[in-house]
């Protein structure tokens, strides 16, 4: 079930690249917002999709003196690329609404809190260096840069834009863009779990430990957040832009003990 969720929430990754309108109109109404500067290459879409889910992962590793995973092995890569050219089979995809972005939101959050609540929590506390495994610190700020820094470098660069690469600003340093979802979702869902499960070791000492700490070795704590942003069109036609002060959030902890 978890493996069929993951796959799923996989391709819900790969549809930015292929939101772009190769005409440089809205789908929803065929108004124009700008014109098509360049022919749309396959290749810069992959490359677009690669950055997006692999690109925090490339900043963070080598900081923390680890291999990412897309040098060790082929399969994740392989699979987010299958899942492009899946999706970029498609005849059309779903317009962005609520009532069609939800389901996939959903999917989406639990991809995302499968990196937050295993992967980071367990690259941080499982570090060699002790002052890197008992810094909270670091654990926020890996949980902050290994699921933003993909969007973020791929807005930086125009992948997602119908125009060719160039430096613009990403949404995240607009004006309200702090208040995006993504941005201070993703520490505050690693702290959460960190410290229900890992709290004498990553953010408080043992003496200070929670009422809750003796069950989380006998406890399986699961988290969720789920994601509402409006997404649409920029004004040259790319996808998406962002508007992060119109955000929705919801997010969900439960915790059952395990006999």
């Amino acid at each position: 079930m978890a493996r069929s969720a993951s796959l799923c929430a996989r391709c819900r990754c790969c549809t930015p690249p292929r939101g772009v309108s190769p005409s440089g109109s809205i789908p929803e109404d065929g108004k124009k917002v700008g014109e098509l500067t360049e022919s749309r290459s396959r290749v810069r879409d992959l490359v677009a999709t690669l950055v997006m889910v692999h690109g925090g992962e490339a900043i963070s590793a080598p900081w923390l003196g680890l291999q990412p995973s897309f040098l060790i092995s082929g399969t994740s890569p392989t699979i987010f690329l299958s899942a492009h050219a899946l999706v970029d089979l498609l005849p059309t995809i779903p317009s962005l609404s609520v009532r069609t972005e939800l389901p996939l939101t959903i999917l989406h959050a639990l991809h995302r809190t499968i990196l937050l609540c295993n992967v980071v929590p367990k690259v941080v506390a499982g570090h060699a260096s002790p002052a890197v495994a008992t810094s909270p610190y670091t654990l926020l700020l890996t949980a902050f840069i290994m699921p933003n820094g993909g969007p973020f470098f791929a807005n930086l660069f125009s992948l997602l834009r119908p125009t060719p690469m160039q430096v613009s600003t990403p949404p995240e340093l607009l004006p309200y863009g702090w208040t995006a979802t993504d941005l201070w979702a993703a520490p505050l869902v690693t702290g959460l779990y960190a410290t229900l499960t890992h709290c004498p070791t990553i953010l408080c000492p043992p003496s200070r430990a929670p009422l809750l700490f003796p069950l989380a070795p006998r406890a399986r704590v699961s988290f969720g957040c789920v994601c509402k942003e409006r997404w649409t069109l920029d004004s040259e036609g790319g996808y998406p832009a962002r508007y992060p002060h119109r955000t929705g959030c919801v997010c969900y902890c439960a915790l059952r003990t395990s006999r």
